[in-house]
Protein backbone atom coordinates (compact mmCIF):
# COMPACT_ATOMS: atom_id res chain seq x y z
CA UNK A 1 0.00 0.00 0.00
CA UNK A 2 2.86 2.38 0.60
CA UNK A 3 4.08 1.89 -2.39
CA UNK A 4 1.06 2.01 -4.31
CA UNK A 5 0.51 5.85 -2.21
CA UNK A 6 4.55 6.94 -3.23
CA UNK A 7 3.95 6.04 -6.92
CA UNK A 8 0.50 7.55 -7.32
CA UNK A 9 2.02 10.70 -5.72
CA UNK A 10 4.75 10.20 -7.99
CA UNK A 11 2.95 10.32 -10.86
CA UNK A 12 0.78 13.06 -9.73
CA UNK A 13 -2.45 11.18 -8.62
CA UNK A 14 -3.80 12.87 -5.45
CA UNK A 15 -4.46 11.27 -2.49
CA UNK A 16 -7.88 12.28 -2.70
CA UNK A 17 -8.70 10.56 -6.47
CA UNK A 18 -7.17 7.57 -4.87
CA UNK A 19 -9.68 7.64 -2.05
CA UNK A 20 -12.58 8.66 -4.37
CA UNK A 21 -11.87 6.05 -7.08
CA UNK A 22 -11.65 3.25 -4.02
CA UNK A 23 -14.52 4.38 -2.12
CA UNK A 24 -16.63 4.29 -5.65
CA UNK A 25 -15.05 1.18 -6.62
CA UNK A 26 -16.10 -0.52 -2.98
CA UNK A 27 -19.61 1.64 -2.98
CA UNK A 28 -20.13 -0.17 -6.53
CA UNK A 29 -19.07 -3.76 -5.42
CA UNK A 30 -21.41 -3.71 -2.29
CA UNK A 31 -24.56 -1.96 -4.17
CA UNK A 32 -24.33 -4.91 -6.78
CA UNK A 33 -24.23 -7.66 -4.35
CA UNK A 34 -27.09 -6.36 -2.80
CA UNK A 35 -29.08 -6.61 -6.98
CA UNK A 36 -28.23 -2.54 -6.89
CA UNK A 37 -26.79 -2.87 -10.54
CA UNK A 38 -28.27 0.91 -11.24
CA UNK A 39 -26.23 2.53 -8.35
CA UNK A 40 -23.41 -0.34 -8.95
CA UNK A 41 -22.88 1.45 -12.31
CA UNK A 42 -22.88 4.69 -11.17
CA UNK A 43 -20.44 4.29 -8.30
CA UNK A 44 -17.95 2.15 -11.59
CA UNK A 45 -18.30 5.06 -13.12
CA UNK A 46 -17.24 7.46 -10.44
CA UNK A 47 -14.49 5.22 -9.98
CA UNK A 48 -13.55 5.71 -14.25
CA UNK A 49 -13.84 9.16 -13.43
CA UNK A 50 -11.75 9.44 -10.57
CA UNK A 51 -8.41 7.70 -12.03
CA UNK A 52 -9.69 7.07 -15.68
CA UNK A 53 -6.27 4.87 -16.03
CA UNK A 54 -6.87 2.15 -13.17
CA UNK A 55 -8.25 -0.74 -15.02
CA UNK A 56 -10.21 -2.32 -12.51
CA UNK A 57 -13.42 -0.26 -12.40
CA UNK A 58 -13.72 -0.52 -15.96
CA UNK A 59 -13.10 -4.03 -15.37
CA UNK A 60 -16.08 -4.37 -13.30
CA UNK A 61 -18.16 -2.32 -15.33
CA UNK A 62 -17.87 -4.46 -18.22
CA UNK A 63 -19.02 -7.42 -15.76
CA UNK A 64 -21.59 -5.60 -14.77
CA UNK A 65 -23.31 -4.45 -18.28
CA UNK A 66 -22.23 -8.26 -19.91
CA UNK A 67 -23.62 -9.78 -16.69
CA UNK A 68 -26.88 -7.98 -17.60
CA UNK A 69 -27.31 -9.58 -20.75
CA UNK A 70 -28.01 -13.18 -19.43
CA UNK A 71 -29.88 -14.59 -22.60
CA UNK A 72 -26.90 -14.39 -24.59
CA UNK A 73 -25.06 -17.53 -24.50
CA UNK A 74 -22.06 -16.66 -26.58
CA UNK A 75 -21.31 -13.70 -24.43
CA UNK A 76 -20.63 -16.36 -21.32
CA UNK A 77 -18.68 -18.32 -24.00
CA UNK A 78 -16.69 -15.43 -24.68
CA UNK A 79 -16.67 -14.25 -21.03
CA UNK A 80 -15.04 -18.03 -20.25
CA UNK A 81 -12.23 -17.36 -23.09
CA UNK A 82 -11.51 -14.20 -20.89
CA UNK A 83 -11.63 -16.31 -18.07
CA UNK A 84 -9.23 -19.06 -19.35
CA UNK A 85 -6.51 -16.24 -20.28
CA UNK A 86 -6.71 -15.18 -16.69
CA UNK A 87 -6.01 -18.77 -15.62
CA UNK A 88 -9.21 -17.95 -13.90
CA UNK A 89 -10.83 -22.03 -14.89
CA UNK A 90 -13.58 -21.94 -12.34
CA UNK A 91 -15.01 -18.90 -13.14
CA UNK A 92 -14.73 -20.20 -17.09
CA UNK A 93 -16.10 -23.20 -16.00
CA UNK A 94 -19.61 -21.25 -14.34
CA UNK A 95 -19.67 -18.97 -17.62
CA UNK A 96 -19.38 -22.02 -19.98
CA UNK A 97 -22.17 -23.89 -18.01
CA UNK A 98 -24.21 -20.89 -18.23
CA UNK A 99 -24.13 -20.24 -21.80
CA UNK A 100 -25.19 -24.45 -22.57
CA UNK A 101 -28.06 -23.95 -20.33
CA UNK A 102 -29.06 -20.75 -22.56
CA UNK A 103 -28.06 -22.70 -25.56
CA UNK A 104 -26.76 -26.32 -25.28
CA UNK A 105 -26.09 -26.67 -29.32
CA UNK A 106 -23.46 -23.96 -28.79
CA UNK A 107 -20.39 -25.09 -30.31
CA UNK A 108 -18.14 -22.88 -29.01
CA UNK A 109 -19.33 -23.85 -25.54
CA UNK A 110 -19.14 -27.43 -26.29
CA UNK A 111 -15.45 -27.15 -27.26
CA UNK A 112 -14.39 -24.85 -24.45
CA UNK A 113 -16.63 -27.33 -21.71
CA UNK A 114 -14.26 -30.07 -23.46
CA UNK A 115 -10.97 -28.29 -23.12
CA UNK A 116 -11.84 -26.87 -19.63
CA UNK A 117 -12.61 -31.17 -18.83
CA UNK A 118 -8.99 -31.52 -20.15
CA UNK A 119 -7.32 -28.82 -18.33
CA UNK A 120 -8.58 -29.51 -14.68
CA UNK A 121 -7.83 -32.71 -15.16
CA UNK A 122 -3.90 -31.85 -16.10
CA UNK A 123 -4.28 -29.75 -13.31
CA UNK A 124 -5.70 -31.63 -10.70
CA UNK A 125 -2.96 -34.49 -11.72
CA UNK A 126 -0.13 -32.14 -11.11
CA UNK A 127 -1.67 -30.76 -7.92
CA UNK A 128 -1.81 -34.74 -7.03
CA UNK A 129 0.72 -36.50 -8.13
CA UNK A 130 -0.13 -40.91 -8.15
CA UNK A 131 3.01 -42.39 -6.85
CA UNK A 132 4.77 -44.64 -8.71
CA UNK A 133 5.25 -48.55 -7.76
CA UNK A 134 7.93 -50.81 -8.77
Amino acid sequence: MRNKMAWLLCCGMSLAAFAVENNALNAGNVAWAKGDTVEAEKQFKAAIVANPAEAKPYARLAALLLTQNKNNADLFSALAVVYVHQQAYSMAQAMIHHALKLNPELASAQKMQQYLAKKMKVLNESENPKLETE
